[in-house]
């Protein structure tokens, strides 16, 4: 059925001018997605509460960004194949290893990944959209495109997915272009609208707290641009006269006020200075701030420790703490990028592709060394493998597993029981099998 949909829609791929060559689908009968829902209506054009673009400006959502892309795109990209036995071995020469190396002409490895993480961590949609440049079935180079130039499609009769992309002179695409969804990997993070095409990303949720946070340091910011010098009321018993009140007040705000600040006021005429804005102690604006900044930080699963200045952490090595952070902020998205490039890259049936984990929840220094020791001694791990994880090369002899002498399999101590009561040819021994009886029967009875 699907064959003959695709066929009757003529999804065929056609060669077109440029680096990139999608396939081309009918432009009508298909239904768009508008997947920007604001938690109340109309706040931004009330100037409620600071739009999405604005949000960034407020450090701890910044730094929640920048921590996890940039983590995510720190670790080095490992293709594996299976060896048998459940063991994968990693692949050095093929195909996708070139392409990961070099995803584009504008953009090194990291810089994709990060470029990736980021548009799905802010865009409006909660989505990042990676376009699949081919020359033939061959894929020789992905971009990452900007989320708000791309338009989810579907179409109500067929349920077959496309998407619309406007003009992107880095992507090579020149004029608007509707593309099926085997030429994009659409990444979705946390599908909370009901559609798994729509994505909701953290920084959606951050508004509030973000909007409040900003708020915060716009009050502090004017407070301290007046050297902290509250407004006041200049009052007086008696009636004053419009111009004695202009000329107050000019005095006032041109001696006592910016650089003015810390002068003997001195004043006249039964005049009286109250001072009648709140201070920061008052306000508690450094608490409301940090209530903000650890919204932030859950919102995001990072341990307010990484990113709010002051905050305990939760365990007292570094090592817990980085494996807190990897299993609550990273291993999510870092599992969805690993299957979507599986899928979307070709590989042979039970190849995988994963990210090198080591350097990111690597322990301290003699901790890491006593785990390594342990695993040489249990002959879990060959010599040489514990020297490849510390950076030290090879030794001759270091390949396999060490065990002491009088260490036995189970079956070779089974075999060896038989063994001494067996003659040539495999036939019983009598002396030996009397001698055996004889040391039982001593032993049952010191035992009792």
């Amino acid at each position: 059925m699907l064959g003959w949909l695709r066929k009757n829609l003529d999804m065929r791929p056609r060669r077109v001018k440029g680096p990139v060559q999608p396939w081309y689908v009918p432009r009508t009968g298909w239904m768009s997605f508008a997947p920007e829902v604001e938690l109340n209506p109309g706040d931004f054009q009330r100037a409620t509460m600071t739009p999405s673009e604005g949000l960034l400006s407020f450090a701890t959502l910044y730094r929640c960004n920048t921590l996890v892309s940039g983590d995510l795109s720190k670790m080095d990209v490992v293709l594996k194949a299976p060896a048998g036995a459940g063991v994968f071995e990693p692949v050095y020469r093929h195909p996708v290893i070139n392409l990961l190396e070099t995803p584009n002409h504008y953009q090194t490895t990291s810089k994709f990944f990060e470029s990736w993480v980021l548009s799905k961590f802010t865009s409006k949609q909660g989505s990042a959209f990676v376009l699949k440049e081919r020359d033939g079935p061959r894929i020789v180079a992905l971009h990452v495109l900007d989320p708000n130039r791309v338009s989810v499609k579907v179409s109500p009769a067929t349920g077959l997915v496309a998407y619309e992309l406007e003009t992107d002179s880095l992507a090579g695409i020149d004029r608007k272009t509707l593309v099926p969804a085997s030429e994009i990997i659409h990444d979705v993070l946390n599908p909370l609208h009901g559609h798994p095409l729509v994505g909701v990303p953290p920084l959606r949720v951050c508004c509030l707290a973000a909007s409040q946070a900003i708020e915060i340091q716009k009050t502090s910011f004017a407070f301290f641009r007046n050297r902290a010098q509250p407004s006041g009321v200049l009052s007086s018993p008696d009636e004053i006269t419009q111009e004695s009140i202009k000329q107050a007040q000019a005095q006032f705000a041109a001696k006592f006020s910016g650089e003015g600040r810390g002068r003997v006021a001195i004043v006249g005429q039964g005049l009286k200075y109250t001072p009648i804005a709140v201070t920061a102690e008052d306000a508690q604006l450094i608490e409301q701030f940090k209530i903000a900044a650890h919204q932030i930080a859950a919102a995001y699963g990072i341990p307010a420790s990484k990113v709010v200045p002051g905050a305990e952490p939760k365990y007292n090595t570094a090592a817990e703490q980085n494996k807190q952070y990897f299993s609550e902020a990273l291993q999510k998205p870092m599992k969805d990028m690993e299957l979507l490039l599986r899928r979307h890259l070709g590989l042979p049936k039970g190849w995988k592709i994963e990210f090198e984990t080591e350097d990111l929840i690597r322990m301290d220094g003699k901790a890491r060394m006593e785990m390594l020791g342990v695993g040489v001694k249990n002959m879990i791990l060959a010599p040489n493998d514990a020297r490849r994880q510390v950076g030290l090369p090879p030794v001759p002899g270091g390949d396999q597993p060490l065990a002491q002498q009088q260490y036995h399999s189970l079956e070779q101590i089974a075999a060896r029981a038989v063994e001494p009561i067996t003659g040539a040819g495999g036939a019983l021994d009598p002396a030996l099998v009397a001698q055996m009886i004889e040391d039982a029967l001593e032993e049952r009875s010191v035992h009792g």
